[in-house]
């Protein structure tokens, strides 16, 4: 709205101007090494960023593997879990029988 739009309504206020992002960290290329710092024993690493990459590369691999590995521990342990409670517990289907290729009514024709 313009300001003499404004002045013409006096109940209604302008709306405040979004606040900036701010920027948590801002990262660049700018050489060819990674330097790695550790604070308790003063120790700098310098690691090439390519064997850098093919370092994060095989953590990804090796999470990815954890997490397969993990789902497959928690579907079997699901599908044993069931079993053992279908065992211990009495239902219905424990008292049904089931016939198989029993012939239709026609089949009869009104006989039975």
């Amino acid at each position: 709205m313009k300001t003499d739009t404004l002045k013409a309504l006096p109940g209604v206020k302008a709306t405040p101007k979004l606040a900036e992002p701010w920027f948590i960290a801002i990262a660049s290329c700018q050489t060819d090494t990674v330097s790695i710092n550790v604070t308790e024993g003063g120790k700098t690493w310098a690691v090439a960023k390519s064997d850098f990459g093919i370092f994060v590369v095989l953590i990804d691999f090796l999470c990815v593997t954890i997490f397969i590995y993990f789902i497959y521990f928690l579907d079997s342990s699901q599908k044993a879990y069931c079993k053992k409670y279908e065992d211990q517990t009495i239902t219905m289907a424990d008292f049904t029988m089931e016939f198989k290729a029993i012939p239709r009514d026609g089949f009869f024709k009104g006989r039975e």
